[in-house]
């Protein structure tokens, strides 16, 4: 968004520098920068960076600029009120107001409100109309030299319709050769290079000439027709760009572009125009919308100790030789994170690199804006004992990561490409399987506790039903004894007597019970504690008359007490004598009772029929507990039929879990295949790993005999609960069918695990089956080929493409070029690194000038160590002239060596 227009103000520069300032103060908090990016400015990080640059326009020193009462000073406070951060003054064939805008420039203090003013010139040529645009710290007497040579005498700078004498290439090479970058001015319009008719060969052969840097266009619909290749071949596609033109002081800024660089200088400038398709954005094409981004790093001890890293939120590179610790950092960003590589070797690497490299008690610090556009601090201190991460927004709240790096270590993505469930998890960090990845462990805990609880009912009603079912024993046995007794004893008086016996005890019990109550309540009077009721009131107490009532309170007390104690006996004795009373006649009759029972037995025809009345008693009792027994069994049976109808829908819901999760894998798994149509080829197989399967296949179902070859059919004609389930139904027949075994075979497996266990067999029901991931690579045309098939270098292109094309977290990768063949590092990861940097960060470490300077890395840190001490060299860019000669030290191998092969190459590369 544009800053507000300064209008009215040309008369009165200080009012319009107070008017700007004034307005940049409040605009840049408001407009410029989102709200919640306002934290990220304060810690933004040097490098590559989009400068609002108007590189066309014009003065007073113009013959036809409409403002002819305008001064220097209006020409900055509108730029500046327009959020200009590059202008170039460019009068026709003069650079007569070069310095007084400049002069202006410093004045106003341009500068320090972030604008940069470079010196140019709009040269007349025979062919159309040419800028030149010089370094900001270029005198203006270059230009005017130019202007002469080129055949503009100095009375006739500022002429508009003057031309030079030389014609365009000639006037091109010229502003190359003085050290300025040649455009071709508005090219769609009047006087522009596409617009006069005629010398078609001339401009083709104008537009590929290597000192043309740009072309200008104003109409945007023709821009977009030069880049489709109306005007020239791909290959031949210079810069195309906006700007105003501007011959008055409202049409400043009217168009510009966005020149991407790390600072407001020809170099800068140069560096974006050879680059275009990365470095140039029109004013419809740009955007600065936030993605998740790793800020800065900061570590306080160890082999970074107080070195504080910052990083761009596009491409990023980790540049250095052997031992500067490039690995290390990308290990500490990952021991931040809490990221945890599922291989043993990576991860075993990344523990000896932090115990080695931070040390006990080494605290990292993240700065992380995260998937929700929110900034997040994370802290992690290094101990011998696992430690959290610690996350915390803007206001030092505890926080979530919402969308995390993805992280591949030195050497990963060679692994990667060995081990499939390590591919799984390349499409699952973009999928969020979290949810059925806890359902999934929820369910297989409650599967087994089911398991465990149903083993336990069977044992308990298998051991019931064999009392209940005892020969000797169990209920059939010992109805048919009492019955058998019953029949030999068979007088009322024996059946009954056991029932007065019973009546008796309960008589007795209640009277013993009553006759102990009185014993025990003077237990308990003599237990409690009196002696602070004997205390009398001190007379010196100011109502001690009036508390003398109160002196003797022990003494009643203890009389109540012992008038209760009478008070209780006597009502036990009247208690007493009712239940003696109710007992007197039952007595008697129990008393006739017994003495007809005895009777009985004493008629019986031997001594043993009275030993028969016991055990009849006995028996009976014996009848009561197994009925009760064979309740429980009934009670047992109902829990049994409830626990397994549990177990299904617990199965029903894992298998509704795993298939929902696949459903994602495959639906993404399809994306990959869409997006890398023609080169990679990615699908899932639900289920498609039977390995853990096959293991515990062969576990159970050891002492079946069971062949290996036919426990692998086994595993990969059936799923575990079908085994499970076909073998607790003896299904034999279906076993055999499906898994391509002989009956016999089938017949083996079902007697051997039908002896096992709930529980074990639950063990096979819930082996988890992951699904298998299926990559290919085409090879050529119609030529899919395996992952497991490919070389390594081919392994590692298709693993890293699968990285670059999904996903907006940031994506850090130590050595991405490790596996890769140059052709694929170029083809294949720059193309993709080039096309999304934009939205998605990239933080590599590499020796690859291929990655860091062909996919123009936004900042490169370049990093040297001493033994036991890294630090940062410098930080910058590729226009950085330090920064470059690094670069080519560390990534070509120097100066020479780069010549040496260009030379020994002998091919040309230029257009």
């Amino acid at each position: 968004m544009l800053l507000q227009e300064t209008r009215g103000c040309r008369r009165d520069p200080i009012g319009s520098l107070l008017f700007v300032a004034g307005g940049i103060l409040c605009e840049l908090a408001e407009l410029r920068y989102p709200r919640c990016m306002a934290k990220i400015k304060e810690t933004r990080p040097e490098g590559l960076r989009a400068f609002r640059a108007d590189l066309h326009v014009h003065t007073p020193g113009s013959d036809d600029f409409r403002d002819k009462q305008a001064t220097a000073e209006d020409i900055i406070a509108n730029a500046i009120a327009r959020d200009v951060e590059i202008l170039a003054v460019t009068d026709h064939n003069s650079a007569e107001w070069v310095d007084k805008v400049r002069a202006a420039a410093e004045t106003l203090q341009a500068a320090e409100l972030g604008l940069t003013v470079l010196p140019g010139v709009e040269i007349s040529t025979p062919e159309g109309h040419f800028l030149g645009i010089f370094d900001h710290k270029s005198k203006s007497a270059i230009i005017n030299d130019l202007l002469v040579e080129i055949g503009i005498p100095t009375p006739s700078h500022g002429d508009l319709s003057y031309i030079s004498r030389e014609h365009a290439e000639d006037v091109v090479a010229k502003i190359v050769k003085a050290g300025g970058l040649a455009i071709a001015a508005h090219v769609d319009a009047e006087f522009g290079l596409l617009s006069k008719p005629g010398k078609g060969a001339y401009k083709q052969k104008l537009l590929s000439d290597k000192n043309l840097a740009a072309l200008e266009f104003v109409e945007r619909d023709k821009l977009e027709k030069y880049r489709s290749g109306r005007f020239a071949s791909e290959d031949q596609l210079k810069a195309a760009l906006q700007f105003s033109d501007a011959h008055r002081l409202d049409s400043i800024a009217q168009r510009y572009t966005f020149l991407i660089m790390e600072s407001p200088c020809l170099e800068g400038l140069r560096q974006a125009l050879l680059d275009p398709s990365l470095r140039v954005r029109t004013e419809w094409e740009y955007s600065s919308r936030p993605h998740p981004a790793i800020l800065s790093l900061k570590v306080n001890q160890g082999f970074f100790q107080d070195q504080a890293f910052d990083f761009h939120r596009g491409l990023n590179c980790l540049i250095g030789g052997k031992g500067t610790g490039k690995s290390t950092v990308i290990e500490l960003l990952r021991f931040g994170f809490g990221d945890v590589s599922s291989i043993e070797l990576v991860k075993n690497d990344h523990d000896g690199k932090m115990e080695k490299l931070l040390c006990a008690g080494g605290v990292v610090e993240i700065d992380y804006l995260d998937g929700d556009n929110e900034l997040k601090h994370i802290r992690r201190e290094s101990q011998p004992w696992e430690t959290k991460r610690e996350v915390t927004d803007a206001a030092g709240n505890q926080a979530e990561i919402r969308v995390p790096p993805v992280f591949f270590s030195q050497g990963e993505i060679v692994q990667i490409a060995v081990d499939e469930i390590a591919q799984l998890e390349l499409i699952d960090v973009q999928i969020g399987i979290e949810e059925e990845n806890e359902q999934e462990e929820s369910l297989v805990v409650r599967l087994r506790t089911n398991a465990a609880a149903r083993d336990r009912c069977i044992l308990s009603l298998q051991r019931a039903k064999a009392k209940l079912d005892d020969p000797e024993k169990g209920k059939n046995a010992t109805e048919a004894a009492v019955r058998r007794l019953k029949k030999a004893l068979k007088a009322p008086s024996l059946e009954e007597f056991p029932k007065w016996e019973s009546e008796q005890r309960f008589l007795n019990q209640l009277e013993k019970a009553l006759k102990r109550l009185p014993a025990a309540l003077r237990v308990a009077f003599d237990e409690l504690d009196l002696k602070d009721l004997g205390r009398e009131a001190p007379s010196n107490l100011p109502n001690f008359k009036a508390l003398a009532t109160v002196s003797d309170i022990k003494g009643r007390v203890e009389r109540k007490m012992a008038s209760l104690l009478s008070e209780f006996a006597t009502w036990l004795e009247v208690e007493l004598k009712s239940l003696d009373q109710i007992r007197g006649p039952l007595d008697t009759r129990f008393e006739r009772k017994r003495g007809e029972y005895e009777k009985t037995v004493a008629e019986l025809p031997n001594s043993d029929k009275r030993v028969a009345t016991s055990r009849l008693r006995q028996l009976q009792r014996r009848v009561e507990e197994l009925e009760k027994l064979e309740e429980g069994i009934r009670d047992s049976e109902a829990k049994r039929r409830e626990l397994e109808k549990e177990g299904q829908g617990l199965r029903t819901e894992l298998q509704n879990v795993r298939t929902r999760r696949f459903t994602k894998r495959k639906r993404k798994a399809r994306e990959y295949s869409r997006k890398l149509k023609g080169f990679v080829q990615v699908s899932v197989e639900e289920a498609g790993n039977r390995e853990s399967f096959l293991e515990c296949l062969i576990r159970v179902a050891k002492g079946a005999r069971v062949r290996g070859s036919d426990c692998r059919k086994l595993a990969t004609g059936l799923m575990p609960s079908e085994v499970a389930r076909l073998v607790l139904d003896s299904k034999v027949q279906v076993i055999a069918e499906k898994a391509e075994i002989g009956l016999d075979t089938a017949e083996r497996l079902c007697r051997e695990m039908q002896g096992k266990s709930l529980s074990e067999i639950n063990e096979l029901e819930t082996v988890p089956t992951p699904d298998q991931p299926l990559v290919n690579l085409f090879v050529g045309p119609g030529r899919p080929r395996p992952l497991n098939q490919l070389s390594s270098g081919q392994k590692g292109t298709v693993i890293m493409a699968l990285a670059l094309v999904e996903g907006n977290g940031p994506l850090v990768v130590d050595q991405p070029e490790e596996p890769l063949d140059t052709e694929s590092i170029y083809g294949q990861v720059v193309k993709k690194l080039r096309e999304g940097k934009d939205g998605r960060q990239y933080l590599f470490t590499t020796h690859n000038a291929n990655i860091a300077v062909s996919a123009d890395a936004e900042l490169s840190h370049v990093l040297r160590a001493s033994a036991d001490q890294g630090l940062i060299e410098r930080s910058g860019t590729i226009d950085d002239l330090d920064t470059r000669r690094l670069l080519l030290v560390h990534l070509e191998g120097g100066d020479k060596a780069l010549r040496l092969r260009v030379g020994k190459y002998g091919i040309s590369v230029d257009r």
